[in-house]
């Protein structure tokens, strides 16, 4: 089975299946940044939906340059899956979480925890997965 997860930004959309075929066509178009709009700060917002399945999305703002990494643990400590571990530009970022391991399969139901680390700046944030 499959499953694509597609984003501009502001909504996720997903879809699922059998076998099949994918064919990806992307056009990039660079419209520029405004300056303005960027974060004055770090920031870990509340995922959306929460209680979720099978996604939720998690939004967080890079106030400056930097490595981020953005992890899903659960209530025992145990690191379930690391959504991002890379370098990010000043921006508002959202990280989509589709209830799976660092392997691909499904977690139980429960609550977990998400950490954002980046510079100096460390967030945690609870959620809960209803299957």
């Amino acid at each position: 089975s499959w499953t694509v997860y597609a984003s501009d930004g502001v909504d996720t959309t997903w879809a699922g299946g059998g076998p099949r075929t994918l064919i990806v066509n992307v056009q990039a178009l660079y419209m520029g940044v405004d300056g303005n709009n960027l974060p004055d700060e770090f920031a870990l917002y509340e995922n959306y939906p929460n209680p979720f399945n099978p996604i939720t999305n998690i939004n967080y703002d890079i106030s400056e340059a930097t490595d981020v990494t953005l992890e899903v643990y659960n209530l025992m400590g145990h690191r379930v899956r690391t959504l991002v571990s890379r370098h990010h530009e000043p921006g508002r970022y959202k990280a989509v979480w589709d209830a799976t391991n660092d392997f691909g399969a499904s977690v139980a139901s429960g609550m977990y925890i998400y950490r954002i680390h980046a510079k100096d700046f460390v967030s945690v944030k609870k959620l809960l997965l209803m299957k």
